[in-house]
């Protein structure tokens, strides 16, 4: 019974907080899924910064559910390097390093260097007609001073691109990287919306490569980026970062 009233309350939470007008009733039988992806949303977007302790039983009191859900989700946040659980400190949103910075970059370069050469081959107009979609609403974002819209945007750029190879494991690796990267872009650039022209320009040069279908150019177009990218939150990166034992 106590149970089956802190899954309704939970409901009920997100009912409240959640869920938009016409938008079908949430499935109480995946409210293990509905805490993960609340907390997860909160740690990417710095509501829960780098340093910050989560506490289970208060998080519980919050959402009116049951503890077991709250820490099922942070072992699986642990799991993806978003949270550290130390059984004597408590659970902490992890910090971000200069190395956590050079290794997201890397693995991107990997990653999106090779998905750009791939689908620069078979990309169709209407897959190009989406990502220039997704393109258009990256400078809409910049133009209304949206950062987190350009984030977003920008964010499912990259991502629909490693979706268009039509490789499952490596879009749902890119799915985890993704979440830390977003991390960054909170973390490091919203203080950076005016210097996001160049993000634009060369989110524009991987479009046209892909658009003319020539790989290397696509190649070239997406490493070039992601240097300048990487060198930019080396740059901007903050001194006001949590200790390294939480890093």
């Amino acid at each position: 019974m106590v149970s089956e009233i802190s899954d309704i309350s939970f409901y009920e939470f997100l009912v409240s907080k959640v869920m938009v007008p016409n938008e079908a009733p949430i499935d109480t039988k995946n409210i293990n899924e509905k805490v993960y992806e609340l907390l997860r949303e909160r740690i990417v977007t710095s509501t829960y910064p780098p340093g910050y302790k989560i506490k289970v039983r208060i998080l519980s009191k919050e959402l009116g559910t049951s503890q077991t859900p709250i820490k099922d989700a942070l072992s699986r946040l642990a799991g993806e390097g978003l949270v550290q659980i130390d059984s004597r400190k408590g659970t902490y949103v992890k910090g971000i390093t200069e190395q956590d910075i050079a290794e997201i970059f890397d693995t991107r370069m990997i990653i999106e260097t090779g998905a750009a050469e791939i689908v620069a081959k078979r990309i169709t107009d209407e897959q190009i007609k989406k990502l220039q979609r997704l393109y258009e609403e990256t400078l809409a974002g910049r133009a209304n001073t949206s950062y987190r819209l350009f984030i977003e945007k920008a964010g499912e750029f990259h991502l629909e691109i490693i979706r268009l190879t039509g490789n499952g494991r490596l879009l749902n690796i890119y799915r985890n990287l993704n979440a830390h990267m977003q991390i960054l872009r909170f973390r490091f650039g919203q203080n950076e919306l005016k210097r996001l022209s160049s993000t634009d320009e060369q989110h524009y040069k991987i479009l046209e490569a892909l658009r003319m279908r020539d790989p290397k150019k696509a190649r070239k177009a997406v490493k070039e980026h992601l240097v300048m990218a990487k060198n930019s939150f080396l740059k901007t990166r903050t001194i006001n970062e949590p200790t390294s034992d939480l890093s």
